[in-house]
């Protein structure tokens, strides 16, 4: 064994980054020589430390904003892609998937009937809460109410992580056959200080992070424009129906016109 040991705290611009141990085989105190050497070392190792971990961190801030960045391509890539505002919608929730790691989700924006209307569902989330709607075909629940975990993301305009929804004190439960919600993660859908509606995510393996909460921040705007530029898409769209429309209207009625003309010189 050792008969001299000791602990020596390695600090950075004042934040302790590690520890190093030191163990002698002679007792007493250090001679001068070694105390400068030792604390040299110290010194060496705590800056070493910094770097590495500074450098760790900035690959890491590089990688999650490439991860964002792809996924916000992706949702603008399938604006053009997608026919219709389900298909964006849907396009989006696996974007949003799929940079948080999470198994299901859902985008949805508020009605002016007080309720939550979904764009977009997880399959695996809801094909046990299917209704049968009018013309017998089985859909999933599309219209909620404002309350539970997602409730308190509209009501607060602030995003909501927890890996404990069940005691949340918001949490209601899930729907009669639905998957167990073992990790949730809000996210708000705004337009300046207004809330839209939200995206969230459940059930990510080992739960949420900020980095999964920062990911889904910012992905939030670009999905709100997306749903915005294909609306306004799809509106421009109808408006030139309605003036083809209208232009074939006026055309068989200037023919109809002439030709009853024709009909009243003969």
């Amino acid at each position: 064994g050792y008969p001299a040991a000791q602990t020596l705290a390695l600090i950075h611009l004042g934040r302790i980054m590690g520890y190093l141990a030191v163990a002698r085989r002679t007792p007493g105190q250090l001679a001068a020589e070694e105390e400068f050497l030792l604390t040299s070392f110290q010194t060496l190792t705590a800056l070493l430390l910094a770097n590495y971990t500074e450098r760790k961190q900035a690959e890491a801030d590089i990688h999650r904003r490439n991860r964002t960045l792809a996924g916000i391509n992706n949702i603008f890539r399938e604006t053009l892609n997608c026919e219709t505002e389900e298909a964006l919608g849907q396009a989006c929730l696996r974007v949003a998937e799929e940079i948080t790691g999470s198994k299901f989700g859902f985008v949805a924006e508020l009605g002016s009937d007080g309720l939550l209307h979904a764009i977009a569902l997880s399959d695996p989330g809801w094909e046990a809460c299917r209704l049968v709607d009018a013309s017998g075909h089985r859909r999933p629940p599309g219209n909620f109410k404002i309350r539970g975990l997602y409730g308190r993301v509209l009501q607060d305009g602030k995003s909501l992580l927890t890996n404990s929804p069940a005691q949340h004190p918001d949490s209601v439960g899930t729907p009669p056959g639905h998957p167990g919600l073992t990790a949730f993660l809000g996210v708000p859908l705004a337009d300046g200080d207004r809330t839209l509606g939200m995206i969230a995510v459940g059930n990510r393996p080992g739960g949420y992070r900020q980095e999964e909460l920062e990911l889904l921040e910012a992905l939030a705007p670009a999905v709100v424009e997306a749903l915005h530029r294909k609306r306004t898409e799809q509106a421009l769209i109808r408006s030139e129906k309605l003036v083809s429309v209208g232009r074939l209207a006026a055309t068989i009625d200037r023919k109809s016109t002439r030709l009853n003309s024709s009909h009243s010189s003969v």
